[in-house]
Order: C-alpha cells, then structure tokens, then sequence
C-alpha cells in the first residue's frame, strides 16, 4: 500500500508538533545560568574589600596600640593580619549563605523545578 500525500502530511504535521513540544520541554526545564557564581564575585569584590580594609585596619591599629600599649609596627601587624584572615574566611561564607537565601527566595516565588515541570505537563495535556 502506497502512502497518499495527505496521509504524509498528517504525518508529518503529527512529527513536528511533537518536536514543538519538546523544544518547549527543554526551553521550560533547562537549568538557570547564575552569573553570579561564587569565584568571580569574590574577584569582583576583591579590590573594593582591600581598599575598605585599610581605614578598619588603621583605626583598630590604633585602638589597639593605645589600649594594649604596643608599638605601631606590632598593632598594624596583629590588627592586619586578623582582618586579612577574617576576610578570607567570612567572604566565602557570606557569599555561600547569601546564594542559600537567594535559592530559597527562589523557590518560595517560583517554585521547584518539579513544580515546573508538573505544571508544563498540565499545560500540554
């Protein structure tokens, strides 16, 4: 049995309706792309974090040095060094609990992705 042309239509007319509905699929459920990871935020806020570091550093250097009775050189040391390690370590943190609160903002407005995806699959039936 030789296929009809309009049997070839319907076919394909049936072909890219469902390639309609999975592109759409995969427009709807494809991962969000953050450009605000966390490395190259750190690197961003790098050198705003240096420059408001040395003013802190200065005026707890001097608090110390008077209150402990330390020379400069020791107060600038000791101060530096612990707003330095301070820095480091709080940055990272501070960075990884504000992308936690983010993704529960996130999901309490937009939902999860099984969400999504439950309400696409209602959409399409």
């Amino acid at each position: 049995m030789r296929p009809t042309p309009s049997h070839l239509s319907n076919e394909l007319c049936s072909h890219l309706r469902k390639l309609l509905v999975l592109i759409a699929l995969i427009c709807c459920a494809a991962f969000p792309a953050y450009a605000d990871a966390v490395l190259p935020s750190l690197a961003l806020v790098s050198p705003i974090t240096v420059l408001l570091l040395l003013p802190v550093v200065a005026i707890e250097a001097w608090y110390a040095g008077k209150r402990l009775n330390i020379t400069r050189r020791q107060s600038w040391r000791v101060i530096g060094i612990a707003n330095i390690l301070s820095a480091v370590v709080g940055l990272p943190i501070g960075t990884l609990l504000g992308k936690g609160f983010q993704r529960n903002l996130e999901i309490h407005y937009y939902g999860t992705q099984q969400d999504n995806w439950k309400r696409l699959g209602n959409l399409v039936t």
